[in-house]
C-alpha cells in the first residue's frame, strides 16, 4: 500500500515541474494569440516584433522554438493585411490595374509580407531570450 502512495506522490511533482519551464504547450493557440495582439497593437511601430514576441513568450523552449512560432505569428498576422491591401486596391484602382501600377503594388505587398514576418521572427527571438533570463 505504500509503494501506491509513493508513485501518486511522485507523477504530480514532475508535471508542475515541466509546467513551469515549458509554458502553454499549444503552438498554434500561442500564434493565434501573437498575431492578434500584433494586429490589435498594429497602430505601433514595429507591432509585429510585439506579436512575435508575445506568441514565443507564451510558449517557451529553444531559441529555434521562438523562431518557429514567431514565423507561424507572423504569417497569420500576415492574411488580414493582405486582405485589406488587396480590397483597398480594388476600390482605389478598380479591375483593370496598368502594369507599372501593378508592379508598384506587387513591391509594396513584398515589402509589407517582409516587414510583417521579419519583425514577428525577430519578435519570437526576443520573447525567447526575454523568457529564458526572467
Amino acid at each position: 500500500m505504500s509503494s501506491d502512495s509513493f508513485d501518486t506522490t511522485s507523477t504530480p511533482s514532475t508535471e508542475t515541474d515541466s509546467r513551469s519551464t515549458e509554458g502553454f504547450s499549444n503552438p498554434i493557440a500561442n500564434a493565434i494569440i501573437g498575431a492578434v495582439a500584433g494586429i490589435v497593437l498594429s497602430f505601433i511601430p514595429f507591432a509585429p516584433l510585439l506579436g512575435g514576441g508575445i506568441a514565443a513568450y507564451l510558449q517557451g523552449g529553444e531559441t529555434s522554438d521562438g523562431l518557429r512560432l514567431g514565423l507561424l505569428a507572423g504569417l497569420i498576422m500576415l492574411l488580414p493585411y493582405a486582405f485589406a491591401g488587396m480590397f483597398l486596391m480594388l476600390i482605389l484602382t478598380g479591375a483593370a490595374v496598368e502594369s507599372a501600377f501593378g508592379l508598384l503594388v506587387l513591391g509594396a505587398i513584398v515589402f509589407g509580407s517582409v516587414y510583417t514576418v521579419g519583425l514577428s521572427v525577430l519578435g519570437g527571438y526576443l520573447g525567447i531570450y526575454v523568457r529564458q533570463e526572467l
